[in-house]
């Protein structure tokens, strides 16, 4: 199953327990596969907003059954550090840093780190050292934003 094949079951379930659906992820850690759900509402989540989804969830993923992989589920708040998968959340965080990770190279760099000024239909634009750069969507591998305190 796809990334856009498991947006397309997932949003709509968090958006009828009241919830934005954000994103998802897969990481290892260790010899653990870590799947990661992110949603959202105004004035946040809460340990048992997460402990609601996570069962609605899990009982959706393991009827599904085209995960194939096992895994650990994690539903949480995207936090402060948000991760960003779509051009629309970046839209939403202009004025904010962010820091963005390539596929392939820019200007002898894959890591960025500046100002998200601008978001197209097709690229995002950040400003590093008083600089602007274009970076096109498809080229990013992950972005988030960055706390105040880590800029």
């Amino acid at each position: 199953m796809t990334y856009k094949q498991l947006d397309t079951l997932l949003a709509p379930a968090l958006t009828h327990l009241g919830y934005e659906y954000w994103g998802c992820e897969q990481r290892q850690e260790g010899s653990r596969s870590i799947f990661c759900i992110y949603m959202d509402k105004p004035g946040g989540v809460n340990l048992d907003d997460c402990a609601k989804a996570s069962a609605e969830l899990s009982a959706l993923l393991e009827a599904e059954g085209d995960l194939n992989l096992a895994y650990v589920l994690e539903v949480s708040s995207p936090g402060i550090e948000r991760p960003l998968f779509s051009l629309m959340q970046y839209q939403r965080f202009i004025g904010e840093m962010v820091s963005i990770k390539l596929h392939e190279k820019m200007a002898e760099r894959r890591s960025w780190q500046g100002i998200l000024t601008a978001v197209t239909d097709k690229e995002v634009i950040i400003t590093v050292d008083d600089t602007p750069y274009s970076i096109p969507f498809i080229n990013i591998v992950k972005g988030h934003l960055v706390a105040a305190g880590l800029k």
